[in-house]
């Protein structure tokens, strides 16, 4: 029989403090979005993934090339017509272009018995915004982002409310960004939709279906775990100050388009390993809805609370 000298407590304590935890938002953005958000604690002894070498630039699909291809084609053969991920492409080009949208993200991601759950809200109205809460019985985290013409601006806030999910926030704590910078440094800006590069050359495989209830069409995508996520791991490095990016194992997306190929929904299966007292595994989900919107949502002021 071992003995029991309060060791074993103590390393799990301390274990517990240095949890990594994970979560996927984009939709942060995700959009996400989005977004796909992540949330990583403080990692340990990092030996992330190098994405250096690769140029995003290089696996983007020619998004407005494809739409011009769109509008001449028949409304009937577009699955015919198109590859899975070119349907994606026109659906999220779509979207980009519509005046007013919004969208909801739902995520929640497993990592060393613990689950992060994040919600987030993305609109697009004469600017952009969005805000993500993130919550777990170790980390709490709130941040907005309001994206102008010219530049982003970044708040933390104080998740108060885990019930109700809603943060506060304080205008005076905050930073600016170029649109430029922004995007080198979290991998894109606000006004794109989806986190992930989707493209002939990310797709490992992918298919499309007409759902006969609805007359939705249903893509499946099973996505590069490298050249897909090239912008995606810069948001999850951001998020949490992080000097080393995880490494992704498989991500499978699933989105709903409407038979005229309006993008409705993005949902999200994933894995990738993290860096805490060693090579950890998380297992993530999310849930995006999006709605392109008749009248423009109103933006939230930084002293107004958003209630998920």
């Amino acid at each position: 029989m071992i003995k029991n000298d309060g060791t074993n407590k103590s390393e799990k304590t301390k274990r517990n403090k240095t949890i990594v935890i994970t979560s996927v938002v984009g939709a942060l953005f995700l959009a996400v979005g989005t977004t796909s958000g992540i949330l990583l604690g403080k990692m340990l002894s990092p030996h992330g993934m190098s994405y250096d070498m690769y140029d995003p630039a290089t696996y983007e699909a020619n998004s407005e090339a494809i739409y011009k291809r769109y509008l001449k084609a028949s409304s009937d053969s577009y699955i015919n017509i198109f590859t899975p991920s070119e349907l994606v492409n026109i659906a999220i080009y779509k979207y980009s272009l519509e005046q007013y949208t919004s969208s909801i993200t739902e995520s929640f991601a497993k990592s060393l018995g613990v689950t992060q759950t994040t919600m987030s809200l993305t609109i697009k109205n004469d600017e952009y915004f969005n805000e993500a809460v993130s919550y777990s019985s170790f980390v709490k985290l709130a941040k907005r982002f309001y994206e102008s013409d010219d530049n982003v601006s970044i708040y933390n806030g104080e998740l108060v409310d885990t019930s109700n999910l809603y943060a506060v926030y304080d205008e005076t704590v905050g930073e600016t960004s170029s649109l430029t910078d922004f995007e080198s440094q979290w991998g894109k800006t606000i006004s794109r939709p989806v986190a992930y590069i989707i493209s002939d050359l990310t797709t490992i495989e992918g298919n499309a279906e007409v759902d006969e209830a609805s007359n939705n069409i249903i893509v499946h995508l099973q996505l590069d775990p490298i050249t897909s996520v090239l912008r995606y791991v810069k948001q999850m490095q951001m998020m949490s100050s992080l000097s080393d990016a995880p490494e992704f194992v498989d991500i499978n997306v699933t989105f709903t388009l409407s038979e005229n190929l309006d993008l409705m929904r993005m949902d999200v299966s994933e894995s990738y390993y993290i860096w805490a007292m060693g090579k950890n595994l998380t297992e993530a989900s999310s849930s995006e809805t999006f709605s392109i919107d008749a009248i423009g949502r109103e933006i939230p002021a930084i002293d107004e609370k958003t209630v998920y």
